[in-house]
């Protein structure tokens, strides 16, 4: 075979992993006791660790694990947590509905929350923007209520640490 690790990639015994950074702020919707008042504009930044065991299965568009991967880190959303451990999923929609969204779980206050995420308008001639620009909120997990809202964005001074932090494993 002329590529050596061809035949491992195609066998789905190559994955991969990524970090991304996204920072901005969040607007509490509504009082959390005993400090944080509704429309309290305070910051957010998660770190993302995502990735697939297996490339092959994430890029393969007739597989239910297509541009789909796992991902965990921490979140610091103030007047909630500092570094809470995360996990969840980052799904790339570009054939869907020309989206990324972000969906992870983390505990704090004693409670269970929901982070939901969306970049959207992802087209070729705008990604600049659209690509580093995430809209979300904070979703109690137990009554699905909203807590906040987001918009944190990833710095393109990042990007040549995030294309750096690729591990094939």
């Amino acid at each position: 075979m002329p590529w050596p690790g061809l035949g491992r990639w195609l066998n789905g015994e190559i994955g991969f992993t990524m970090e991304e950074r996204m920072r901005g702020t969040h607007r509490f919707l509504r009082d959390l006791p005993p400090e944080v008042r509704a429309g309290a504009e305070l910051p957010l930044l998660f770190v993302a660790r995502w990735g697939h065991p297996r490339a092959a299965a994430y890029l393969n568009p007739l597989g239910g694990d297509f541009m789909r991967a796992d991902l965990e880190g921490e979140i610091t959303a103030g007047g909630l947590c500092d570094a809470a451990p995360m996990k969840g999923e980052l799904e790339l929609r570009y054939l869907k509905d020309a989206t990324v969204r972000y969906r992870f779980e983390f505990v704090a206050s004693g409670r269970r929350w929901r982070y939901e995420g969306e970049k959207s308008g992802l087209r070729p001639w705008n990604l600049h923007r659209t690509h580093t620009t995430c809209r979300g909120r904070i979703v109690d997990q137990q009554n699905g209520e909203p807590l906040s809202e987001s918009v944190v964005h990833f710095d393109l001074a990042e990007l040549p640490r995030f294309l750096a932090s690729l591990r094939l494993r």
